[in-house]
């Protein structure tokens, strides 16, 4: 291996290890009399990585937020939570009012929020994990809707067609949504009634116009409506002779001629004024090429507890790939999206609908220096825990070295009794710290095993934590 060598004194020196080389080493010397076999164990320890990341969770008022992360590192690393604007730490087991974390049966560390208000919107939530190692952290944000009911979707529409004389048409008009919305068909914007022999509306929403004459030709609108509001979908209607060889005819597409609906659209990314979507296509491609994709959203200022959604918006047309970002959305607003796929004969049903989002609310309040600061401390390691021992049976001496100092006001000294039933995590604040400094500890239980790590912070904004350490204090 080019990173192990034998030096002139005959030791061996491996370099950028790495945790495959961990294991035991035996150097063996023989002359003429015999030999002799001397071994060492090597142990790697790596930093934390937080391998199974929290996501952002968006839930209805009153209901329960769940947060879920994992980590990995050696030593095993301790995974705890915190919540923005808050000195509560919770480890596994531990609970504050409304927020708990426990581990699950798969070895995930859980945050539960119970009952969540409109205020919690936009609370961001911290998993972070630290060793002797180092530390890594992952910040996810809580949306709380007020209870955003979609307006009706309009599975699959009608189709513009033109069609000979004296035969028959049929529109489509597929609906879904709860409770189930109610069709209305129109023709040049006057209700269709069915009192006519050769008009019908089946079951399932399609109109059939049967032995069809000039004055049938027009513009058809199918209206789906709910108590959550509503949505239209038109199409034209042509008629012809069928001895008029210079018209090409078409009917409504069969179902197989079409693209089969995409997934769920997933929301990747989420900023202030646009959110990134994220679908998969269908294995149903039609009888044609796919030309793209089309998104629709529907949306409603968080305040309406009723009504008020804007229907189905097209906002984006033909998008090439399973992929779209979508800009200049309004704030306070909550958000559901949709996706159909198109080839030359139409648009495939309608994907299932979006999680509902809601964008926060403009921050006007917060200035540059904090956002830069936030950015900052959250960004890389900024903190490193550099000695620590005891000194007596009740205190304890911290060496600590600062990183990046920039936007580093103070540093909070996290310290929990890991030998004691009930393991409370205690918080000392030391301000200006400085580009290096130390603090000792005092108040300690004697022969007592304690973590301590650092997190930095700036005025209210904290940092990533410090790699941890663990020391007892000397007996009586």
């Amino acid at each position: 291996l080019g990173r192990v060598h034998v030096l002139d004194d005959r030791s061996l020196r491996l370099e950028s290890v790495v945790p495959e080389d961990e294991g035991e080493y035996s150097c063996e010397v023989d002359n003429a009399v015999g030999s002799l076999t001397a071994s060492a164990t090597l142990t790697v320890h790596s930093p934390p990585n937080i391998a199974a990341r929290p996501e952002e969770v968006t839930v209805t008022a009153g209901e329960t937020a769940v947060f879920q992360c994992g980590a990995q590192g050696k030593p095993s690393p301790t995974v705890f939570w915190t919540v923005e604007g808050s000195r509560v730490l919770l480890f596994p087991g531990e609970s504050a009012g409304k927020f708990s974390s426990e581990l699950t049966p798969e070895g995930l560390n859980q945050l539960t929020i119970q009952e969540v208000t409109r205020n919690d919107s936009g609370l961001g939530t911290v998993c972070n994990a630290v060793n002797s190692a180092g530390s890594d952290s992952w910040h996810a944000r809580l949306t709380v809707t007020s209870g955003f009911h979609p307006p009706p979707v309009i599975e699959l529409g009608p189709a513009n067609q033109t069609l000979p004389l004296e035969t028959e048409a049929l529109f489509r008009c597929q609906v879904r949504g709860q409770p189930p919305p109610a069709v209305t068909w129109y023709k040049d914007h006057a209700p269709i009634l069915q009192l006519h022999p050769r008009i019908s509306v089946f079951d399932n929403g399609t109109l059939f116009i049967e032995d069809l004459q000039k004055a049938d030709e027009g513009l058809y609108t199918c209206v789906a409506t709910s108590e959550h509001g509503k949505a239209t979908w038109s199409a034209k209607l042509r008629l012809e002779s069928l001895r008029n060889s210079d018209i090409a005819f078409f009917k409504s597409p069969t179902l197989g001629a079409l693209p089969g609906p995409p997934s769920r659209p997933l929301i990747v990314n989420i900023q202030r004024s646009s959110v990134t979507l994220s679908w998969s296509r269908h294995s149903q491609i039609g009888s044609s090429s796919l030309l793209g994709y089309q998104v629709e959203l529907s949306g409603r200022p968080v305040e309406m507890r009723h009504g008020g959604s804007t229907g189905w918006v097209t906002v984006a047309h033909r998008v090439p790939g399973p992929t779209h970002a979508l800009h200049h959305l309004l704030p306070n607003m909550t958000y559901m999206f949709l996706v159909r796929a198109e080839n030359a004969h139409g648009f495939s049903p309608a994907s299932p609908l979006s999680s509902p989002v809601t964008l926060p609310e403009l921050d006007h309040d917060t200035p540059e220096e904090l956002r830069e600061a936030m950015s900052t401390l959250s960004a890389g390691h900024i903190l490193e825990l550099t000695s620590i021992f005891p000194i007596s049976s009740t205190s304890i001496k911290l060496g600590w070295e600062i990183l990046i100092s920039d936007f580093v006001e103070g540093v909070y000294i996290y310290s929990r009794g890991l030998d004691v039933k009930a393991k409370t995590t205690n918080i000392l604040t030391v301000l200006h710290a400085g580009d290096a400094s130390g603090f000792i500890v005092t108040g300690l239980l004697p022969y007592t095993r304690y973590q301590f790590f650092l997190i930095p912070f700036y005025k209210h904004i904290d940092g990533r934590p410090s790699n941890s350490r663990t020391v007892r204090t000397l007996e009586d």
